[in-house]
């Protein structure tokens, strides 16, 4: 009887010493990983906001844009979001309620772009985004539709005639 406890004692001992073992290597490539991801993120987020200020400079061309990590009150300490300080040409950041509505719209479509610039789709749909913008703004808005159109195809839903004046293709749609 004794042979028999030990060899289920030797058993499990050896059945034991193979979890630590795997548990500290899937403890190592997590670590690994996470490292990994975190450069990754970092990386793109970099390339990310030098476009964003690029295309920010395009839309305001007195302003500063950029994009800021900042830590999330959350009960989890690994959360961050994305602040974008924006000065539309008065040489201070604003927060972004204060923006008007076209100006909010510009600096979404800097972000997006940015976005689109680093992750590439072969198109892009619109809907009704230079609604709120006005005849210089919109001006702005379709430099980077253009620059943008050259390799990608970008499908705009819009009401503005200058919109669809420099539209290579036009659909109209009614009800």
């Amino acid at each position: 009887e004794y042979n028999r406890i030990k060899e289920r004692f030797d058993f499990l001992a050896n059945q034991r010493f193979d979890l630590v073992e795997s548990k500290k290597n899937l403890e190592e490539l997590i670590k690994d990983m996470n490292e990994r991801i975190a450069d990754y993120f970092f990386k793109k987020f970099d390339e990310i906001n030098q476009c964003f200020k690029n295309y920010f400079k395009i839309l305001f061309p007195l302003g500063d844009g950029e994009m800021q990590l900042e830590k999330i009150d959350s009960e989890s300490d690994d959360e961050i979001g994305v602040d974008l300080k924006v000065d539309i040409g008065n040489n201070k950041f604003a927060p972004l309620s204060l923006l008007s509505g076209g100006e909010k719209t510009l600096v979404s479509i800097a972000f997006l772009f940015s976005i689109y610039s680093i992750n590439s789709s072969p198109f892009y749909v619109f809907d009704e985004v230079d609604a709120t913008l006005d005849d210089v703004n919109i001006n702005r808005f379709l430099t980077l539709v253009k620059k943008f159109s050259e390799k990608q195809q970008i499908i705009i839903i819009t009401h503005q005639k200058r919109t669809m004046e420099v539209a290579d293709t036009i659909y109209g749609v009614t009800m």
